[in-house]
């Protein structure tokens, strides 16, 4: 079980007086490669509106008494929504989805509280995840396994415990079930649990690349199930925003090095 580190991510709620912890704004510039990607998709979009006779005054109506301001900027169509990036993981706006309920009966051990899961010792912590790992790993039957997985996804949607929970052997243990080619519902549940853990994590040790991650959601992209690819997708996305955020991390700490040792000579 790897040790909870601090690394902020998404800005706080409190910070930002929104409602959505995990909406930070990118100012639109064309030396950004996100905000020209951004840029081009809204251009797009413009033109598949304006082709589809959507197009109103000041604006391009996407819905009934909507408009969309558009501004133009170097050759490209800007809206103060492209700088804003969101969760895709359990957006309510792409995707309503109903809470996770499990019965409390069916578990094979207590269930702990969140509050209780983020305020236990390490050893403690670990009998209590060898649990649940137990009880998805071994041969139990599916109606068991995803009554577990419904309760573990009430325990992913806070910072400290997403970031113990993601570096501990059990997020090993769902990429391995992901394959499980018998069940939708199990990877359903599975792919939403990681889903849930990419987005609310702010760390994420390098084991986890060590188990193939991003090939196991590629590969399940091309799942027959309609939900499973839903979810996939989402925590795919999410995971590589997380890469990514990580690498520029990575380049502006190489860069702060660099300048250092520069002016140290």
């Amino acid at each position: 079980m790897m040790p909870s580190l601090a690394c902020q991510r998404y800005p706080s709620s409190r910070d930002k007086g929104t409602d959505n912890p995990f909406a930070t704004f990118i100012p639109p510039s064309p030396s950004n490669p996100a905000a020209a990607a951004a840029a081009a998709a809204a251009a797009a979009a413009a033109a598949a509106a304006a082709a589809a006779g959507l197009e109103g005054e000041g604006g391009i109506n996407v819905a009934k008494g909507l408009s969309v301001p558009l501004s133009l900027d170097e050759g490209y169509l800007w809206h103060a929504s492209d700088g804003i990036i969101k969760p895709i993981v359990a957006n309510r706006r792409i995707e309503r989805l109903p809470e996770p309920k499990f019965d409390t009966a069916l578990l094979p051990f207590r269930p702990w509280s969140l509050k209780e899961l983020v305020e236990a010792s390490q050893s403690d912590l670990e009998g209590f995840l060898t649990q649940i790992f137990q009880a998805v790993g071994n041969a139990a039957p599916l109606k068991e396994k995803v009554n577990v997985l419904f309760y573990f996804e009430t325990l992913c949607t806070d910072t400290k415990a997403a970031n113990d929970l993601i570096n501990s052997g059990l997020t090993i243990l769902f990429i391995k079930l992901l394959r499980n080619p018998r069940s939708a519902l199990l990877r359903t549940r599975l792919a939403s649990v990681l889903g849930l853990l990419v987005r609310h994590a702010t760390y994420i040790t390098e084991e986890l690349a060590g188990t193939g991650v991003v090939e196991v959601l590629c590969e399940a992209l091309k799942d027959k199930n309609e939900r499973v690819r839903r979810r996939v997708m989402a925590t795919l996305g999410e995971l590589l925003f997380y890469i990514a955020n990580q690498q520029q991390d990575a380049a502006a700490a190489a860069a702060a090095a660099a300048s250092c040792c520069w002016f140290a000579m």
